[in-house]
């Protein structure tokens, strides 16, 4: 048995069954991981085991892993706090993070500047346009961590799960007695799965509670000739989709940079924040919690996404040929101020 499981090359969920432990537990022993509390005794059993029955590792070349960003992301705080949960999880196991930024339709630049001679494995953020899938990856361990329809399914996926998260925010407000509801949403092509899925969210969050579909309000932005939402558009429209009879209880927007002139606006407007009206941001930030008052956001693609696309591309690494997942991971609601029952 050992040497046929010799000539095949031997990966960690064999050994993992041959001791029956979790193969998690034999990557930490392998990788001497220094966060894990697997005892000494256990650690050199595995690793006797693991010489035992053949094993070797992979044959790193770079010991680097590639993380591709879109190009006007740079700088934005969500991206900045993936990236660094992710190069804090990948430094514990040895690695370097290398960021590649795509501009515009570069797309194509990737294939020469990411190659197994560079990276080991590559963590995607954007599809750009659906793009990524023709730069034949299949080589390359990769892991995909957005959220778009019709993902790959031979690529492993680990990203947020937009629909459930706003499913949950949405029962959050029902359960706060909340029956209509304003959604601020963006067209166009770059952002239309995933406010997509921000709306199927709460309709699917309304459908299971019996309460009308016609009461929600999907206020979608106007841009200006840069393609940035155009500020006096925004604040006509908000306030019209807000007040307009009958009127919506609580707003929904997606993060920072649409939550904060939008509680700016309803502030001019004589809306109280949360006497008058809820407001929630899907994704959170550094400044909600100092804001007056502190706004309710969720965990939408916080650390938990980064480090778990981190880990499962270095069991890419490990045992290339282990079968392809999806997995989707839900926000948790962080209650601060900004929502309340609904005002008169």
């Amino acid at each position: 048995m050992l040497t046929k499981l010799k000539s095949q090359g031997v990966t960690q969920q064999q050994i993992a069954d041959a001791m029956g432990v979790s193969r998690q537990l034999v990557s930490h022993a392998l990788h001497g991981t220094r966060s894990s509390r697997i005892s000494p005794e256990t650690s050199r059993e595995i690793q006797c085991m693991a010489r035992k029955m053949g094993y070797r590792p992979p044959n790193r070349t770079t010991h680097t892993v590639g993380l591709v960003v879109r190009g006007d992301m740079i700088g934005a705080e969500l991206l900045g706090a993936f990236l660094r949960e992710a190069e804090m999880a990948l430094q514990a196991r040895g690695f370097r993070l290398a960021v590649s930024a795509v501009w515009g339709d570069q797309v194509e630049l990737l294939r020469e500047v990411l190659t197994a001679k560079t990276v080991d494995g590559l963590i995607i953020t954007e599809s750009f346009g659906g793009r990524v899938s023709d730069l034949d990856l299949a080589g390359l361990p990769h892991v995909l961590a957005y959220d778009e329809n019709n993902m790959d399914a031979s690529s492993d996926v680990v990203t947020v799960d937009t629909i459930g998260t706003l499913e949950r925010v949405t029962r959050h407000l029902l359960e706060q007695g909340h029956e209509r509801i304003c959604l601020v949403s963006v067209p166009g092509v770059m952002h239309s799965d995933l406010y997509r899925h921000m709306e199927q969210g709460v309709r699917r969050a309304l459908a299971r509670a019996g309460t009308p579909q016609e009461n929600l309000r999907v206020l979608e932005l106007s841009y200006d000739v840069r393609g940035n939402v155009a500020p006096d558009v925004y604040a006509a429209e908000l306030v019209e989709g807000v007040t307009r009879r009958p009127a919506c209880t609580a707003v929904m927007a997606a993060d920072l940079s649409h939550a904060l002139p939008g509680i700016q606006v309803l502030s001019q407007a004589g809306l109280r924040i949360p006497q008058d009206v809820s407001f929630i941001s899907v994704v959170d930030s550094y400044y909600f919690p100092a804001m007056a008052p502190p706004v309710t956001a969720t965990t939408f693609y916080d650390a938990a996404v980064a480090r778990r696309a981190v880990e499962r591309l270095l069991e890419k690494i490990e045992d290339p040929e282990s079968p392809p997942r999806h997995e989707r991971i839900a926000g948790e609601i962080i209650e601060r101020g900004s929502v309340g029952p609904p005002g008169a």
